[in-house]
Formats: C-alpha cells, sequence, structure tokens
C-alpha cells in the first residue's frame, strides 16, 4: 500500500521543515531499515543526510552506501580499531562484493551537484572538466564534503535489536561511564565530547517500519529516545518470529545466574507464564497498539498497487474489519 514511500515523504518533510531536526529511522530488521534509507535517494538535492549504524557484517548493498566507515575509506581518512573490526567484518560479505563505491551517497552528491549545474555550462568541454573535478576530488576538499555531509547528518539508520545494553546503552565501570559501540559509532556521526558524562541520546522523531513485526522490546526501546514517534506496519502480516523453546531456555540460564531468591522467584514466575500464555506474547504487540490506541492517533492505507484484482480478492477477507483491501491497479496496467 505504500508504506515504504510514505516513510521517505514523511523524512523528506520532516527535513525541509526542521534540516536541522534529527530522526532515527529503525526496523527489526537490517535490510528493512536499508531499504528505507534506499528509498530517500534523490538526484537533484541532498536534504536529507542519512548515515547507517551497524556491525560490521549486518549492511546490504543499498546501507553500504551510508556507511560512516565507507565514507571515510573515500576520504582516505584512517580507521579506529574498532571501525577496523568493522570493516574487517564486512569485506567478508556477498554484500560488499555487490557495492558499488559509484552509489557511495557523497558521489551521489557532488553528482546532484554536477546535474544542477551542467545545464547553465554550454561548452561541452568546460562541461567535462567540470564533471572530471567533482567526479575525482583532490583530498582536501572531500574531506570537505564528508565533514559537511556528517555536520548536517539529519537521519540515523539502525535495528531495533541494536538497542540492546550490549550495543547500545551506556554503563558504569569502577564509577567511570564506558559508552557503548553504538554511542560511540553516534559520537562519531555529530563530534559529541567522549568524556561527557551520560550524554544524552535524542531525536526530534523515531520512526519504526515493519512494527508488526517487532517484539514488544524491539518496539519500544527506541521509542523512548524520541520526543515524537510514528509506527508503521501491518498485523495482517507476519508476526514476530519468537522461539518458546529458545525464550525458555535462556530464562532459565538467567535464573541459574541470579544472586537474589527475590529475582530467581521473578523469572521462575515469568517462565511459567511463557509456558500458559505463549499464544499472547506471538500476537503483535503493533496490533494492541493500533486496536488501542485513539483514532485520532492512527491512519490505514486501504489500497494496494502490488497485487492483480483476483489476488486482492483473496486477501480481502483478512482486511475485513479495516474496511476492505482496494486495488490500485487498473486494467490498462496489468
Amino acid at each position: 500500500t505504500g508504506k515504504s514511500t510514505a516513510i521517505a515523504e514523511l523524512i523528506w518533510q520532516l527535513a525541509r521543515k526542521n534540516p536541522k531536526g534529527r530522526i532515527l529511522l529503525t526496523s527489526e530488521a537490517n535490510l528493512a531499515v536499508d531499504n528505507a534509507l534506499d528509498k530517500l535517494k534523490s538526484s537533484n538535492h541532498n536534504i536529507v543526510k542519512p548515515i547507517r549504524i551497524a556491525a560490521g557484517d549486518k549492511f546490504s548493498a543499498e546501507g553500504l552506501s551510508y556507511s560512516i566507515i565507507e565514507m571515510k575509506k573515500w576520504v582516505g581518512i584512517e580507521l579506529n580499531d574498532m571501525e577496523k573490526e568493522d570493516d574487517a567484518l564486512v569485506r567478508d560479505t556477498d554484500e560488499y562484493r555487490s557495492f558499488n563505491t559509484k552509489s557511495l551517497v557523497l558521489n551521489r552528491w557532488m553528482m546532484n551537484i554536477f546535474s544542477r549545474s551542467k545545464d547553465r555550462l554550454h561548452d561541452e568541454t568546460i562541461q567535462k572538466q567540470w564533471f572530471d573535478i567533482l567526479y575525482d576530488l583532490p583530498s582536501t576538499v572531500k574531506k570537505k564534503v564528508f565533514d559537511e555531509y556528517r555536520t548536517h547528518c539529519n537521519v540515523i539508520g539502525a535495528t531495533c535489536s541494536a538497542i540492546t545494553d550490549k550495543n547500545y546503552s551506556a554503563t558504569q565501570k569502577y564509577g567511570k561511564y564506558i559508552p557503548s559501540r553504538f554511542i560511540k559509532k553516534y559520537w562519531s556521526v555529530y563530534k559529541t565530547n567522549v568524556n561527557a558524562q551520560n550524554p544524552k541520546l535524542t531525536f526530534d522523531v523515531v520512526i519504526q517500519d515493519e512494527a508488526s513485526k517487532a517484539t514488544p522490546a524491539e518496539l519500544s526501546l527506541p521509542l523512548s529516545y524520541g520526543k515524537k514517534a510514528i509506527v508503521i506496519g501491518d498485523h495482517r502480516q507476519l508476526p514476530p518470529n519468537l522461539d518458546k523453546e529458545d525464550i525458555l531456555f535462556k530464562l532459565h540460564m538467567q535464573r541459574l545466574k541470579s544472586k537474589s531468591r527475590e529475582e530467581r522467584d521473578s523469572i521462575y514466575n515469568l517462565e511459567q507464564y511463557v509456558r500458559k500464555h505463549f499464544d499472547v506474547l506471538e500476537k503483535s504487540h503493533f496490533e494492541r497498539l493500533f486496536r488501542q490506541i485513539d483514532s485520532s492517533l492512527k491512519g490505514t492505507f486501504n489500497t494496494q498497487y502490488r497485487m492483480h484484482q483476483d489476488i486482492n480478492d483473496v486477501i480481502y477477507q483478512f482486511y475485513v474489519e479495516e474496511n476492505g483491501l482496494k486495488c490500485g491497479v487498473s486494467d490498462s496496467d496489468r
């Protein structure tokens, strides 16, 4: 029904309204984040300047176009130890092998400048020289381009699962503030003082795609960092992918590690709940939100442009409660 296109439009409108605002674009799947970022491409301008934050082997080819590591390599800036680890991981992936450096967002930015200016250059020789300059900038100019892009970054792309104690939040150790890998990467984008104590990680807007597939934790954690949340999904599609035995095993191991009787009892009660009410856990939390939230805070797309009318007629039965699903594919387009 155009959910991904709507996300791209939302981000464009938010960036036009407040170019300095910060947006977190998230989903439970890496590919969904990268696909949403790919929708933001423009052949005219770079009002939206996304940077993708992920572990080295989690990028798709589309996401690599927005990798700060690939941008640094484009400039010729030496990577730090954490970035070298990620770079080594990503180089072993099929996605990296299919990645074309021409698609790097900084290269596209230069080509956008060329496409906007070439009509003013009537001499073909000058056009070609101008193209060659933008295509192969000296390193000093590349660094300025990179710094401008990073300084004005207004979209961070990351998965919900990156927001865990191990990957995302900061911890205290021996009274000293220990930042996580994600926060270090976030700092590297915005050049925040790495010695600051508990710097606030905030976004003006958090946009979450494929929210119907997210577990309650995946759904709620990203939203806690935003002043405003836009949650997009379809609870008629696949629910969260949960493994009952895996959850019970992890709870059991956690109970064995617990030091207090109170905590052990609490985990035991949770284990019993999972055994008896797993069907409740499997239900999409997005569906709960959708059904319980005030009607003024939600909207529904009811026209799809992907399926033939005959397929739409089969799918229709699942959308009766939402007043049906219309087919936007005309006879002439089939």
